[in-house]
């Protein structure tokens, strides 16, 4: 078994996690980062493209196996989500799931 670290867990200053409802969210600050569903996951930087919003992010889906990465490449965001790169140039980002 892994240890469990800052990558593993979401974990941090200013940071919610509730799962209601077959509902799951991440709030950082003010801001629902991400959003996960039985259909649907939802990232959202609240504008602030941030090294720790999208350390969140990736928390979130490595503890609750959501499947996706979020990457900085030549300081662009992107999410892999299974086999797929897929561009995140606006705040808000919609997968599908299954």
């Amino acid at each position: 078994m892994p240890i469990q670290g800052p990558a593993d867990r979401v974990t941090g200053v200013q940071t919610t996690v509730t799962d209601e409802d077959d509902v799951l969210r991440v709030v950082y600050h003010s801001t629902t980062v991400v959003k996960a569903t039985p259909k649907t996951i939802r990232l959202d930087t609240g504008g602030y493209a941030t090294q720790t919003t999208r350390r969140r992010m990736n928390q979130a889906s490595n503890q609750f196996n959501l499947g996706y990465e979020v990457l900085v490449r030549y300081g662009e965001w992107i999410v892999k989500y299974g086999e797929d790169e897929i561009p995140y140039p606006n705040d808000v980002l919609l997968l599908r799931r299954g």
